[in-house]
């Protein structure tokens, strides 16, 4: 899944929300889902409270209106914080103007962080949705994706 790598421009803002799920073996573990964006301090978007629906946490995130064949970015970070490994099955991006890669590794041990780095790149004028998945040992962390495009 390691496609590309692009550089991100503009101020870098960290926003951090916890998430806590009990692993396969019972054994408690935590897990936090930091988001980083490069965009100015108004438009930055905390992944606030998740839905749980059948051991799935779900987060919205909305790169909001982008210029029609220019980019918006952002960083996604998966912490590990308890005290086991978290076994990562798959880091997945689904949506047609969402490109991304991952530097996440098969097991992650606690302390530890990975990224997802994903681009909204519209290709015409509209609304687009999309989905970012990490499939952990933990339960699945599924970021929903939204942006508009729009010809100014």
């Amino acid at each position: 899944m390691k496609t590309w790598l692009m550089a991100l421009t503009g101020s870098l803002i960290s926003c951090f929300v916890s998430v806590s799920s009990i692993a396969a073996e019972t054994q408690p573990t935590e897990s936090q889902l930091t988001i980083t964006v490069a965009n100015s301090v108004e438009n930055v978007q905390t992944l606030g409270n998740s839905d749980h629906h059948g051991g799935n946490q779900y987060y919205n995130y909305n790169f909001g209106i982008t210029r029609v064949n220019t980019s918006q970015y952002a960083r996604f970070t998966l912490r590990s914080t308890g005290n086991q490994p978290l076994l990562i099955d798959s880091v997945r991006l689904y949506g047609s103007a969402f490109y991304g890669n991952s530097n996440c590794p098969r097991v992650l041990n606690p302390g530890r962080t990975c990224d997802a780095w994903i681009e909204f790149r519209p290709w015409y004028e509209g609304s687009y949705s999309g989905q970012l998945v990490f499939a952990t040992s933990a339960g699945n962390f599924i970021v929903r994706l939204y942006g508009w495009g729009n010809r100014y």
